[in-house]
């Protein structure tokens, strides 16, 4: 009797382990190879079972949430994208269409920030879709980055700063010699923070 219970204990946990775990993602079925063969019944379609933009741009959007992005301005820019798209009847991402309605924008900014957000969800759709084109990167130019010129320390301002790290309070506790060496190695290696 005994070794019955121990033979079905051994025989269930030994095919437990080989059972596939059932999906814990909730939109899994974003992720399945061929997801969608026809349209929806309670979506616009056109005619041959091709899925409309919009319905692309809600399923980008609702993985990327489902992975805990929150996706929202970027949402609001494809959304109002596939409109633009779809009221040239484009059923896939065009490069000129994606250049056109980046170019509405009020700054250069914005038409950039625009132009990267749409390049990244048609980079996505043309994995699934080789129709999807992706428009050039540097469409609208590079941004230009103003740096600020870096402060050089003379060997006065450094004998100064490592005389205030070591009157660091409290006196006597780990933190000023910690500031003082960190200092002096930073001085010495020429490494900085950033």
């Amino acid at each position: 009797l005994c070794s019955d219970r121990h033979a079905a204990f051994w025989s269930q946990s030994r095919c437990d382990c080989y059972r596939a775990t059932a999906s814990v993602i909730r939109y899994h079925g974003l992720l399945c190879e061929g997801r969608r063969r026809d349209a929806r019944r309670d979506r616009t379609a056109l005619a041959g079972g091709t899925v409309m933009l919009t319905e692309d741009v809600t399923h980008y959007v609702e993985l990327h949430r489902s992975l805990g992005f929150k996706f929202k301005l970027q949402a609001c820019l494809l959304r109002h994208f596939a409109r633009f798209a779809e009221s040239r009847d484009d059923c896939a991402v065009r490069s000129e269409t994606v250049l056109a309605w980046a170019a509405e924008a009020p700054s250069a900014t914005q038409c950039r920030s625009r132009l990267l957000v749409v390049r990244r969800f048609a980079r996505f759709m043309q994995a699934e879709d080789a129709h999807h084109e992706i428009p050039p990167a540097d469409a609208f130019g590079r941004p230009k980055r103003k740096r600020r010129r870096p402060h050089i320390y003379t060997p006065d301002d450094i004998r100064s700063l490592l005389h205030a790290a070591a009157q660091l309070t409290p006196r006597g506790s780990l933190r000023p010699a910690t500031y003082e060496t960190l200092f002096s190695l930073l001085v010495s290696t020429e490494l900085r923070i950033s």
